[in-house]
């Protein structure tokens, strides 16, 4: 069974929001070349909806421009990913929903904050999500590097003087990332790390991501998987991963001494310029057409 209800986009924001909850989560609204707005919703599709969220350096008052140019509707718009992240945190799988963060526009100043009292920057956490309910950060086209760092495209970025900093810490499963720019750095005999995570984190992607390091940096990591990770499953596609000054994928896991075996997975990535380039401990390690060149050590560990 199709519906389908048009209406025009003069009508406000919240008229369209109204207009949408009118018919229920199943009910996706697009916005039409011709200013029409077509909301369609197929009976039988059981699809978690997804809903969008804007990250912008400077936020418009007025998000319906922004709805014409995307082609969906927009929640709410928030300045960085670390406030998007308080503001969205949620049950997706009761609400029936995917969590989409949206980075949009130039940016002349990094995205950044103040670390917590674990050294965490951006820490996802709190969310119940599973494999069709999950959250998802990209870039547009407009705040997307081209395949090199771009100081005016979107960086995700911390450097600390006094202690350590993990950039992102992921404590939930089913996260998508794509298109960042990532860089960590302490100076003062502490770690940098770009992504930490606990065990059973399963379902991680990071794609078409720009990963940097800084060589002078204490034990510069982009992926740390500590000793007592169990369970984990991080796969990595696309990415460029280089000036780690430690490693740049760096597992440290005991399993199955602490539990299950952990997975990586690292699929058409360049990893250069970096103290070792893929360190294996004891989780299962595939890499597959990927470039890994120009390291002190390009490989420490047996994996295929």
């Amino acid at each position: 069974i199709l519906i389908v209800v048009t209406g025009h986009i003069g009508y406000s924001r919240m008229q369209r929001c109204r207009y949408a909850s009118l018919f229920g989560k199943l009910l996706f609204p697009t916005i039409l070349k011709d200013k029409s707005i077509l909301f369609f919703s197929i009976i039988s599709s059981s699809a978690a909806t997804p809903i969008y969220s804007l990250v912008m350096e400077t936020c418009p008052t007025d998000l319906s421009a922004k709805d014409i140019e995307h082609g969906h509707i927009h929640k709410n718009c928030y300045n960085s990913l670390i406030t998007w992240e308080a503001g969205e945190n949620r049950n997706l799988v009761t609400a029936d929903e995917i969590a989409i963060a949206e980075i949009d526009g130039l940016w002349t100043n990094i995205d950044t904050g103040t670390l917590d009292s674990n050294d965490n920057l951006l820490t996802i956490s709190g969310w119940t999500t599973d494999p069709t309910h999950y959250i998802k950060i990209l870039t547009t086209p407009t705040a997307r590097h081209n395949g090199k760092w771009k100081n005016d495209a979107y960086r995700l970025s911390k450097t600390e003087t006094w202690g350590g900093v993990n950039l992102i810490k992921i404590n939930n499963s089913n996260i998508k990332i794509e298109g960042l720019q990532l860089y960590a750095k302490s100076v003062n005999n502490a770690q940098s790390y770009t992504f930490i995570g606990g065990s059973s984190i399963r379902g991680i992607e990071i794609k078409d991501t720009i990963i940097k390091g800084d060589k002078t940096a204490q034990l510069g990591r982009a992926l740390m998987l500590n000793y007592n990770h169990t369970n984990s499953e991080w796969t990595f596609i696309n990415d460029i991963i280089y000036n780690m000054s430690n490693a740049a994928i760096y597992d440290d896991s005991n399993s199955p001494t602490y539990g299950s075996q952990s997975t990586i997975n690292i699929y058409n990535n360049t990893i250069y310029n970096s103290g070792i380039g893929i360190r294996r401990r004891k989780a299962a390690i595939t890499i597959n057409n990927t470039a890994v060149f120009g390291n002190t050590t390009d490989f420490s560990g047996t994996m295929t």
